[in-house]
């Protein structure tokens, strides 16, 4: 009697072992499925959605166009030549409202 007791105990506890090693392995397939799930529709929502500008650049481009009015950009020997001039007409110029020293 007691044999057929342990047969059934043993066949229930190896049972009871045997499902719950499906249930783990089932809830890692499922954790990996739904991991793998996300990650392609956030990569999709990522990739197919147009960048936002800040218009930062369209705003540089307007200043850059008033400042060079007749032209649509300022040419590139101008800063130089610009410069030039700064150096020989300007550097002498000194604001003499300030105070020499400090009192």
């Amino acid at each position: 009697m007691s044999n057929i007791f342990f047969m059934c105990f043993q066949k229930n506890f190896i049972m009871k072992q045997y499902y719950t090693i499906i249930r783990v392995n089932l809830i890692i397939v499922a954790i990996i499925i739904v991991t793998i799930i996300s990650l392609l529709i956030t990569e999709n929502i990522i990739h197919n959605r147009p960048m936002k500008s800040s218009g930062a650049m369209q705003s540089l481009q307007w200043m850059s166009e008033i400042r060079a009015f007749p032209d649509k950009d300022i040419p590139s020997d101008a800063y130089y030549k610009a410069y030039e001039y700064s150096m020989k007409h300007l550097a002498n110029t000194i604001d003499n409202d300030a105070p020499d020293s400090w009192q």
